[in-house]
């Protein structure tokens, strides 16, 4: 038993360091042209300006989808050019009336309300697509709010594209984060767009998140629309486009900012969904899998992301064993001695050698180490976020706990979904 946990512990540590170092080398060996990007970020605007539609599925958003409206309505952009429609999906509560309301105070805009009976995001984006007039349009979730600069930022990135560029991602941010949780997020948030904004040269990005990816209207329509029945509509889009040789950029300072989960409760079926649906995408499109015509998304990219989701199952396994366990261990010795305190206290003893620590795994340890805080320490820069803007006393927490947590969460998911739960009732709606 011990020989096996210690193989799995060196794949552990290898995978981690090569991994860790590829990234490392990549962030920066591209150091250089992130900061030009920054410095021209004032000047990244188009030269023309096309029609674009932007589609607010809503399902019971009365809370938020004033403000979601607003942020559209504020954004900088001629008038006549944008179009907005909001996709009412069978709601219960007051979001109807709370659309009607804004529309009226704002005759001046294209708005257009739709009506569906509550068939999910993906069937509500496909009838908007149906009717929207826009050369691009962009869908954004109810929950979420755009800056002003966002949709010329995002058409910039067109236009210095190739025409084969079918989806512009955006540069997406927790929502004024309050708890522990949703100060979690917002960490991980911003490590994930430096890794997009990295990804996004290697033309490796594969997901579109619901508030506000930008598309290319006549190819999603070339392409039949969302998959209505999948849990995550906006990564087998990515997946469909890199299957037909499409490519998806990054806008790296096109900001739009989500309401996260504010409990474990909550975030819990917001990644079961999250996760089964990536996995099922990843089964649905595996022959793109190591295959040199999808370039560094086949490679590279899907390689990771299957390596992804069997190190989740190994981490949940390396926590009990050198996390619980012991613990177990040590209650069976307090059992031993009757739980008499003095005891146990009396066997205890404190010592420091150095000579009987594994070097190795320790020097490997702290490098993964080093270039952790290195990721977190950049994705703040790259993101234009200070480091402690939301504190700094839940940073250990995150490091220690978070992705143990999500760990966790996914390997629920896994057997959720070999029971065939796979309903709202586990996973939560799609909208």
């Amino acid at each position: 038993m011990n020989s096996a946990i210690n193989v799995l512990t060196w794949v552990m540590y290898f995978i981690g360091l090569y991994f860790s170092v590829f990234w490392m080398y990549a962030l920066f060996e591209r150091y250089n042209i992130f900061s030009a990007e920054h410095k021209s970020s004032a000047s990244r605007k188009p030269k023309r300006f096309p029609m674009v539609s932007v589609i607010i599925p809503a399902y019971n958003a009365a809370s938020t989808i004033r403000d979601c409206l607003t942020s559209v309505i504020r954004i900088d952009y001629p008038r006549e050019m944008l179009e907005i429609i909001v996709v009412n999906d069978g709601s219960t509560d007051k979001t109807l009336s709370v659309v009607s309301e804004i529309m009226g105070s704002n005759s001046g805009m294209r708005i257009k309300l739709m009506s569906q009976n509550n068939l999910g995001k993906g069937a509500a984006l496909n009838n908007a697509i149906r009717e929207c007039k826009g050369e691009f349009f962009a869908c954004l979730d109810s929950d979420s709010f755009v800056e002003p600069e966002i949709l010329q930022r995002m058409l910039f990135v067109f236009e210095e594209g190739s025409p084969d560029v079918a989806i512009v991602t955006p540069a997406m941010k927790v929502y004024r984060p309050r708890t522990l949780i949703q100060k979690f997020q917002r960490v991980e948030y911003l490590i994930a767009l430096l890794f997009n904004r990295l990804l996004s040269h290697f033309d490796a990005l594969y997901v579109a998140p619901g508030p506000f990816s930008l598309y290319r209207t006549d190819v999603v329509r070339k392409l039949g629309g969302f998959d209505e029945r999948n849990l995550t509509e906006d990564q087998e889009i990515g997946y469909r486009m890199q299957k037909f040789n499409y490519r998806l950029k990054h806008c790296f300072d096109g900001y739009v900012y989500t309401v996260s989960p504010e409990t474990i409760g909550q975030l819990f079926r917001q990644r079961s969904r999250w996760w089964t649906g990536s996995l099922l995408n990843f089964l649905k499109y595996k022959s793109l899998l190591l295959n040199p015509k999808y370039g560094h998304f086949g490679i590279f990219q899907l390689p990771f992301i299957m390596i992804g989701y069997l190190t989740v199952f190994l981490v949940v396994f390396f926590f009990f064993y050198f996390t619980i366990l012991p613990w177990f261990d040590r209650f069976y010795e307090f059992y031993l001695v009757g739980f008499d305190w003095k005891t146990l206290a009396s066997s205890f003893r404190l010592s420091f050698d150095v000579l009987r620590y594994d070097l190795g795994r320790m020097f490997i340890l702290l490098t993964l180490l080093g270039f952790g805080l290195a990721t977190f320490f950049l994705a703040h820069r790259s993101a234009r976020e200070g480091v402690f803007k939301h504190g700094f006393l839940y940073l250990p927490l995150y490091f220690l706990f978070y992705y143990v947590l999500l760990a966790f969460i996914y390997v629920i998911a896994a057997v959720q979904l070999l029971v065939g739960r796979r309903n709202n009732k586990w996973l939560g709606k799609s909208i």
